[in-house]
């Protein structure tokens, strides 16, 4: 219900109240911390270390099979019937390209190619910077991995299944794509 900018606002400030909730000790040596004054972080006056507000990298992509269809998926806490496009956090000494091969394949059994970067966007739950890409796919039949993904298919740019709201980057990168290929640019 809150456009763009409010919903910007409302995030942040949810990201960073639950930083402060959850930095209040020391993960070091367990004293209680202080507010730092020159900059947004929490101090041990212990021991010195100092946490700042951490954000979680994931990855979208949305997979394109020319000439007109691409790969959505749904997740079981998702609204009923509503798919998006596969999404993962990024796992320490892992690139965001090879973050986005891994978790697609893992996710659905698919290999992709050609990753273009679209956008980023914070998202606050909990703490994640949401980084969108466009793959092409290169090869392998969908097997949804049933820990993850309720269900995954193919979709014909003409006969989508209910999509995430406009405010998600999903959203966005999902109609950037089906103008894109809708209009003959590949």
């Amino acid at each position: 219900m809150l456009d763009d900018a409010q919903f910007a606002l409302a995030g942040r400030a949810l990201q960073l109240l639950e930083w402060d909730r959850t930095h209040q000790f020391c993960g070091r040596c367990g004293t209680p911390t202080v507010p730092r004054a020159t900059e947004r972080s929490r101090e041990c006056p212990a021991c010195g270390l100092v946490a700042y507000p951490r954000v979680a990298p994931a990855v979208m992509a949305l997979v394109r099979r020319l000439p007109d269809e691409i790969l959505l998926a749904r997740a079981p806490r998702f609204p009923p019937g509503m798919y998006s496009a596969l999404a993962g956090f990024v796992e320490p000494g892992e690139t965001l390209e090879q973050c986005l091969q891994r978790e697609v394949l893992e996710e659905v059994g698919v290999r992709v190619r050609n990753l273009r970067y679209f956008a980023s966007q914070p998202w606050p739950f909990p703490h994640s910077l949401m980084i969108a890409f466009v793959a092409d796919w290169e090869d392998g039949e969908i097997r949804a991995d049933p820990l993850e993904i309720e269900a995954a298919a193919w979709f014909n740019l003409r006969s989508l299944p209910q999509l995430p709201a406009p405010i998600s980057i999903a959203r966005r990168l999902i109609d950037a794509v089906v103008a894109e290929m809708g209009s003959g640019i590949r």
